[in-house]
């Protein structure tokens, strides 16, 4: 990659989002009223990754192995993070 100044500013900036994602959903570990918001963005991040990454690979071509693989992970961390917020939300309503 060559030296870019804003194609590293906007990898930064993405990173940053991520980062902060991560804080937000950390937080509903330790903090009750968090935890609903930190699966709901748990699972549209993951959702969101992973359904883009299965675009990509329609559009552009499947890339190496370790990239569908990650792309399946995310995919499956989704679906778990979905079942546990749809089985949390069930529990309050009862």
């Amino acid at each position: 990659i060559e030296k870019d100044v804003n194609l590293f500013s906007d990898i930064r900036s993405n990173g940053g989002g991520i980062l902060m994602s991560g804080v937000l959903i950390g937080l509903g570990v330790f903090l009750p009223s968090m935890t609903m918001p930190s699966l709901i963005l748990s699972t549209c991040l993951y959702f969101a990754f992973g359904g883009t990454r299965f675009l990509a690979m329609a559009v552009d071509g499947v890339p190496n192995r370790y990239f569908v693989t990650l792309a399946s992970g995310e995919i499956i961390v989704a679906i778990v993070c979905l079942i546990v917020t749809v089985n949390s939300t069930a529990l309050k309503r009862a």
